[in-house]
């Protein structure tokens, strides 16, 4: 099995084993918990919670289900970028090569380029990459602001889903930490009601046992992905440009000062790119209508708003500045 294959199965793989567990944690929780309280102890609290533990579920699923179906984008229609001015080369006929050539100033102001100064290419998908993009083999495609490939889930989390990602992973944290919170307040009462019927021991049942186990592992972990999430839309920061940073990657950033075209690498003492402030940053996921932050519908920009990532002011002020101090290279016209 090669590595596409073997990254497809396990986009059913993984999703199929979250299915089989939540399957178990159900039977666990709403019949040896929930029915037991209920039936056979008198309390009310029983069904209540067995209300709240299935609304809870349910809404799960449906975000998740929109996680899936909104998908991360696609990069469309992104018309080729004119690097240079038709008709400006200058001809060495000797060499039969061209010696300089203008640049267009129609350029995007700022933009993430390769060594040479151009805009970022998929030979996969024959276009440009516009700034954040990444080209997915899981999906076959570029997908904007992409951020990582969640196997759980089974998707890539891009533009298009990655708030619905969000609302998905707290209503997953609040039911998985619902779950644990209650199963460990209402399992000594099971103990209890066991000892007063004469019964040896108040050793609760396996399958509760089991589901505290379950539920503590799973939501520490999810809540730490929640946060981690949450932590990266205050800095305006994907997993992939976060990952990149803490390995080094080299990132090239070009942009136009006073009439010429700087190449510049980022480095690891700058402010990041794109952080424009917690509030910018909350509604460009978010949106600006409170009550869509909290509905499964995306928030998409325009497909010509494709090349015009706001960056933050302070990286703004930062990278001519320290084109200044002498750091960087004037792009070639050649």
């Amino acid at each position: 099995m090669n590595r596409a294959a073997f990254r497809q199965a396990l986009r059913i793989v993984f999703p199929g084993v979250i299915l089989g567990l939540l399957g178990y944690g159900t039977y666990a929780y709403c019949y040896i918990l929930c029915w037991n309280l209920y039936h056979h102890m008198g309390y009310r609290a029983g069904l209540a919670l067995l209300i709240v533990y299935c609304i809870l579920k349910t809404l799960v699923f449906i975000y998740w289900a929109a996680v899936v179906i909104v998908g991360p984008g696609k990069v469309t229609g992104v018309s080729p970028l004119q690097i240079f001015i038709p008709g400006s080369e200058v001809v060495d006929e000797k060499a039969q090569a061209i010696v300089s050539r203008q640049i267009n100033p129609k350029l995007p102001d700022t933009y993430i380029c390769d060594g040479w100064g151009m805009p970022k290419w998929c030979s996969e998908c024959q276009t440009h990459k516009p700034d954040r993009t990444h080209h997915s083999a899981i999906v076959g495609h570029c997908v904007p602001k992409m951020d990582h490939m969640c196997f759980w889930v089974g998707t890539v989390i891009g533009q298009h889903n990655y708030k619905i990602f969000l609302q998905y992973t707290t209503l997953f944290s609040t039911y998985l930490i619902y779950t644990l919170v209650t199963t460990a307040v209402f399992t000594p009462r099971m103990g209890q009601y066991r000892r007063d019927r004469g019964a040896p021991d108040s050793i609760p049942n396996g399958n509760i046992i089991a589901l505290l186990i379950l539920t503590g592992a799973w939501a520490a972990f999810c809540t730490s992905v929640c946060l981690q999430s949450f932590w990266g839309v205050c800095r305006n920061l994907t997993a992939m440009e976060g990952l990149g940073r803490k390995q080094g990657d080299m990132v090239l950033v070009n942009f136009r000062y006073e009439g010429k075209r700087i190449i510049q690498p980022l480095r690891e003492e700058d402010p990041l790119p794109f952080d424009q402030g917690f509030a910018k940053n909350w509604r460009q996921v978010f949106g600006t209508n409170p009550l869509i932050w909290f509905l499964p519908f995306p928030v998409v920009p325009a497909a010509e708003d494709y090349f015009s990532n706001a960056y933050g002011q302070k990286f703004l002020e930062r990278i001519p500045a320290r084109w200044l101090e002498g750091d960087g290279r004037e792009m070639a016209a050649v």
